[in-house]
């Protein structure tokens, strides 16, 4: 390697203090500090799914991607599929009619709520976080 390149990155430097020693070349900070925000925010993601369901009533929770496809589930299989699949389109489509009517104002909640569950849908940019709950008079299911 010439003495005026920089090594690439995960190549070994050769001109490292002690001859024969070679270093490794450390990440760009930039890779690190995204690295460090993506491991803050699952944590960040982790303790609301916690929070959310520690509440009375709380069914399970349900992310999704904006494609529809769950990242994430406390929910039985088939009820993940069902809610990311029925769920998620419905909140895109109010998102959309939401930013139609005021491109100002954007969609921060979605509640449906039946005679047994409520829905609380909340998008965010690049997913989709649905709580399911019981409704208050709704029967214990036994």
């Amino acid at each position: 390697m010439a003495e005026d390149q920089e090594p690439k990155e995960g190549e070994l430097d050769s001109s490292a203090s002690k001859p024969g020693a070679p270093k490794l070349v450390n990440r760009r900070e930039s890779e690190i500090g995204r690295d460090k925000r993506a491991s803050a925010n699952r944590a960040e993601a982790e303790e609301t799914i916690k929070r959310i369901a520690s509440h009375r009533g709380i069914i399970g929770t349900v992310i999704t991607n904006n494609d529809a496809i769950p990242i994430r589930s406390s929910m039985d299989k088939e009820g993940t599929q069902q809610y990311a699949a029925f769920v998620t389109p419905l909140a895109q489509r109010a998102k959309m009619i939401t930013l139609n009517h005021d491109p100002k104002n954007e969609l921060t909640m979605l509640r449906i709520r039946t005679t047994t569950t409520e829905m609380i849908v909340t998008p965010e940019k690049e997913y989709y976080l649905i709580a399911v709950q019981k409704t208050s008079h709704a029967p214990d299911p036994a």
